[in-house]
């Protein structure tokens, strides 16, 4: 697994600081710069860019407008980015983190209390990633246990967001034990909240949008957080079985924290599988299949995999992806600049129909399709629907 160090670039005549930069080389990221492009958001701080491909972006600089347009270009070529000086303390991801991992330390018949079942969330067994992206793949190698950040309210309020069969509106469990484990990760849920409106504003500034386009499209969001245990391989993992198949996410946006154990690699077209760097107190952003959507195909979703470890290693890893989502009832159509035109290529390897987020949640559900009678035949066949509203979007199908 490849480090980088954040390499301030100064401005003319002036000495560039970073408490952050200063921070992650203090925290042993390897000494060495990555071959790429530092460039300057306000003089004072910089993005640097690993080979072009995966930025890290300072949201703590001055210019909001220069942040916004670095976040846009990482989400036209790779969808993926990191940021620092988010805001979250480090504390809590700590906190987060460690009580997390003791949970999955737990015997199994204690952990049993709290496995999920119709209409809950829960522990539950990592199923096939690759596989709900329409792909022949095994199992996937890891254990996760889900919360929804609606999942705590009565019945009766959960049940204005859709049905008891929608995935949103299950209800929460939580165990016991480790002490304060509920409480540690709704407090992460909220710190999560407040870095994904902030990360919104950010892609309608990008977009050339009012930069409170998105609010009343996330002021009742329907996210989700899943941590994914990848426990040790005591056994060979059968073949094309990852500790995560290759996929893409199905939603706005991504929040991860990931450790520094190594393994997230993302696609990149004509260079083949690319590891994503760890910076400490970083956090990973990628979006979507439906943020791909939103934006008329000029963002793109990228597929994303966690390799198994290598040869000779025996290590566990944790990962806490936070899934961003717009309010049920948002409406999903492309927004472009005044005159840009629709992608009918779009990189989105998901059925995306124009509607509401309810509905494009339960469309892109694992073998599911889009239903249409000018639809060819296969994953990958693209369609070009005109909805009652009269607006034209791309659609891909995924066999079943």
């Amino acid at each position: 697994m490849m480090s980088v160090t954040i390499t301030p670039s100064p401005a003319p005549g002036g000495e560039v600081h970073s408490p952050h930069v200063d921070s992650a080389n203090r925290l042993g990221i390897n000494p060495f710069r990555l071959q790429g492009v530092a460039m300057s958001l306000d003089g004072h701080r910089s993005v640097t860019v690993v080979d072009g491909y995966v930025p890290v972006i300072d949201l703590s600089a001055a210019n909001k407008q220069d942040i916004a347009r670095a976040v846009g270009d990482a989400c036209t070529q790779s969808g993926f980015f990191a940021i620092v000086g988010h805001g979250v303390a480090h504390d809590l991801i700590d906190r987060m983190y460690a009580i997390t991992r003791k949970f999955f330390e737990l015997p199994a018949a204690q952990q049993a209390t709290v496995v999920s079942g119709p209409g809950t969330c829960g522990l539950r067994p990592g199923g096939s990633a690759a596989k709900s992206a329409g792909m022949d793949a095994p199992p996937d190698l890891c254990d996760v246990f889900t919360a929804n950040v609606l999942g705590d309210r009565g019945h009766a309020d959960r049940m204005r967001f859709g049905t008891d069969t929608d995935p949103w509106t299950r209800a929460n469990l939580w165990p016991d034990t480790p002490t304060r484990f509920e409480q540690t990760w709704l407090d992460y849920m909220a710190a999560m909240e407040t870095l994904g409106h902030r990360l919104m504003r950010l892609f309608a500034l990008a977009l050339g949008l009012d930069e409170t386009f998105f609010d009343d499209k996330v002021d009742e969001h329907i996210s989700a957080i899943v941590a994914n245990f990848y426990y040790r391989q005591t056994d060979s993992p059968a073949p094309g079985q990852l500790r995560r198949g290759a996929h893409t996410d199905w939603g706005v946006l991504t929040i991860l924290y990931q450790d520094d154990i190594g393994g997230l690699q993302v696609r990149q077209e004509g260079r083949g599988w690319r590891d994503v760097p760890f910076v400490p107190g970083s956090f990973i952003i990628n979006i979507g299949d439906m943020m791909a959507f939103w934006t008329g195909g000029h963002w793109v979703s990228t597929p994303h995999r966690v390799l198994n470890p290598g040869a000779g290693q025996d290590n566990t890893r944790l990962s806490i992806p936070y899934f961003y989502l717009p309010n049920q009832d948002a409406p999903v159509r492309p927004v472009t600049r005044p005159g840009d035109p629709i992608d009918t290529h779009a990189t989105t390897p998901r059925p995306v129909v124009p509607g509401k987020v309810g509905r494009h949640l339960l469309l892109i559900g694992p073998g599911r399709c889009v239903p249409s009678s000018r639809s060819g035949r296969g994953s990958g066949a693209w369609l070009l629907r005109s909805p009652a509203d009269g607006v034209w979007s791309t659609v891909t199908v995924v066999a079943t």
